[in-house]
């Protein structure tokens, strides 16, 4: 799953939530990209578990290149925005 939206919108503080189950108040803008993997459990004939693989793309300009190349490529896309701030809404198209 890639994850992406404007710089500041909170994409580190959601992923590491998922992942980690915590929040970091010092905030440290992502350069590139983080990867995380979560694990979840589920009960089938063929599987015990999945693992969600999640991307974490920096907002800013000068990683735009490296945000369609993974976008073209990801299952799942989350884009996030900042309810607080309509433009940043505005700009995920």
């Amino acid at each position: 799953m890639i994850v992406a939206g404007e710089p500041t919108v909170g994409k580190t503080c959601l992923v590491n939530q998922v992942c980690k189950q915590t929040f970091n108040h010092n905030y440290m803008m992502t350069q590139g990209c983080e990867y995380n993997i979560k694990e979840i459990p589920i009960e089938t004939k063929s599987y015990q578990r999945v693992e969600l693989h999640l991307i974490d793309i920096a907002g800013q300009n000068i990683f735009k290149e490296i945000t369609f190349e993974l976008l073209g490529k990801a299952n799942l896309i989350m884009l996030v925005y900042d309810v607080t701030n309509p433009e940043t809404f505005t700009l995920l198209r």
